[in-house]
């Protein structure tokens, strides 16, 4: 790694800014807490990792590869452990010839526990179509608690979001709350936001249909509604995270165009709570 890119990373954490920050060109990071990052970096690799207020934190990495990847995970992950923190997400961004298992297995080898793999899919141009918005509607303030339920309910953990972070979503101009209702009653929503630069790039943060009303295409629905809205402001691509073993999303999403991404592959949520 060049001294530019070590100084451009560390740079970057250091002007972290406090409260939400969502996905950019080059990290991912969502409600970071008042701590200022813990950063590491060596000739071989730079990580940086930031603390989140559910106990959990986010590490961003550059380096050469699975090895430098190795060597930044032991050199932060073994401190992160002893100072309390649950959990961290990890970033697997393959080169040319390496495969995600591999950084699986790298993780695995240092001791560290994976609870969920989740792979990034992208599509890019942004494929729009003429969205059926029967039933769909923007979520106001007053949803906020019903959309917790739901999230609480039908998404694993790492995807979960409370009253708050829907709150900051709905005051947030560049991101959008959609509802499905079904006879008066909140069925499902999707939550997205518009990143980087124009053309944008959407970034599907959650979807969810509450398991009563599963199989009546209304997971499409939301997720087409929300492309046509991205189209209309600027987006020209869209990215999001799947389980690797939610095949029901994986088949929806590559139905609509979404395909596995050549560069980011997949992403850990790594306990490190012993056992």
């Amino acid at each position: 790694m060049s001294a530019k890119d070590r100084e451009e990373l560390i740079r970057i954490a250091q002007a972290l800014p406090r409260g939400v920050w969502y996905p950019g060109d080059d990290a991912f990071v969502f409600s970071l807490s008042v701590r200022d990052p813990l950063i590491y970096a060596d000739e071989d690799v730079v990580v940086l990792t930031e603390r989140l207020p559910d106990g959990g934190g986010m590490l961003h990495w550059k380096g050469r590869g699975v090895d430098g990847f190795s060597k930044g995970v032991r050199a932060i992950l073994g401190p992160l452990q002893r100072s309390g923190l649950e959990s961290v997400i990890v970033r697997a961004v393959r080169e040319a010839g390496e495969d995600w298992r591999d950084y699986y297995t790298a993780i695995s080898d240092l001791g560290f526990s994976v609870r969920y793999v989740f792979l990034d899919y992208r599509m890019n141009p942004l494929i729009r179509k003429v969205p059926d918005l029967a039933g769909i509607r923007m979520a106001t303030a007053e949803d906020a608690r019903t959309l917790e339920g739901i999230s609480a309910k039908e998404l694993g953990e790492w995807a979960r979001q409370t009253e708050d972070e829907f709150l900051s979503l709905l005051a947030d101009g560049k991101a959008l709350v959609l509802c499905k209702e079904n006879s008066g009653q909140l069925a499902g929503f999707i939550t997205v936001r518009l990143t980087g630069e124009k053309p944008y790039t959407l970034f599907v943060r959650s979807l969810a249909v509450s398991r009563n009303f599963r199989g009546r295409g209304w997971g499409r629905q939301l997720t087409e509604a929300a492309l046509d809205w991205a189209a209309h402001n600027g987006a020209g691509s869209s990215t999001l995270w799947v389980e690797r073993f939610n095949q029901e999303a994986i088949c929806l999403y590559r139905s609509l165009g979404f395909r596995p991404s050549g560069k980011e592959e997949a992403h850990f949520i790594v306990s490190l709570v012993p056992g």
